[in-house]
């Protein structure tokens, strides 16, 4: 009899098989809201977003390990006006905490609504960059995502951020991926994540490197990442094993 983590691998990989034919359809929803809620807000669209700009910083750790991307940020509003924050795509601990305290500060500005019957979710995409640097992002198809917020690292003396292409760290991770060096190329494939978290590819490859490292957990974190983020439906082979892995009981 087969062990289960090399039962579980198998299945793994005719899940990447019936990924790659399968036909998405794209759909919000209903508890995503895909425009700015400006009722909900004092001063409305504009006074959230000067106070999120004013408020955030690129931090002094993350601007000297050149850390760049797109970080998304997913405020789930409650009737109350009162909301909790998660970040989805995370860029470092620094960025997460500056983030976090920079759209806590406008708690102060959303205001309840009798209307609204169940939380809804709002999802924003905050971008840190380097002067001088640069990263290839797909296009976020499920369209959901809502004004994209830019903190601009600017270089002084004229350097120059120290940055490595997309195709760079993309050839490393499909490198080490295919000379099953997973966690090589994990760290490869963390950092094409960080940078466009729109592509479904790199998903799938780093959860694949999880499952052959025995992380079962962390493989279906990131298959949730397909409906969560991209709303793109889990295969129904996909949903079995990591309802098993993610909840157990």
């Amino acid at each position: 009899m087969q062990p289960k983590n090399s039962v579980n691998k198998l299945f793994f990989m005719l899940i990447l098989l019936l990924l790659a034919v399968s036909t998405y359809t794209w759909s919000t929803p209903p508890d995503t809201i895909n425009s700015f809620p400006e009722h909900r807000v004092q001063g409305g669209s504009f006074a959230f977003y000067e106070s999120i700009q004013k408020n955030i910083k690129y931090p002094r750790n993350a601007r000297q390990n050149d850390i760049i991307g797109t970080a998304i940020v997913a405020l789930t509003l409650a009737p109350s006006g009162q909301f909790t924050l998660e970040m989805v795509n995370s860029l470092s601990r620094d960025i997460d905490k500056e983030l976090t305290e920079a759209f806590e500060n406008t708690q102060k500005l959303w205001l309840a609504d009798s209307l609204q019957q169940q939380d809804v979710i709002l999802f924003f995409p905050v971008t840190f960059l380097k002067d001088g640097a640069s990263f290839q992002r797909a296009e976020h198809l499920a369209g959901f995502l809502l004004e994209e917020i830019k903190v601009v690292a600017y270089q002084t003396g004229g350097g120059r951020a120290r940055v490595r292409n997309d195709h760079s760290l993309y050839e490393k991770a499909v490198t080490f991926y295919h000379d099953k060096k997973y966690e090589k190329a994990m760290k490869f494939l963390d950092e094409l994540i960080r940078r466009d978290p729109f592509n479904p590819d790199y998903y799938k490859i780093r959860a694949y490197c999880h499952f052959e490292l025995d992380d079962e957990i962390a493989g279906c974190q990131d298959y949730q990442k397909l409906p969560v983020l991209l709303h793109q439906p889990m295969p129904a082979a996909a949903k079995n094993i990591c309802r098993s892995v993610l909840n157990p009981h």
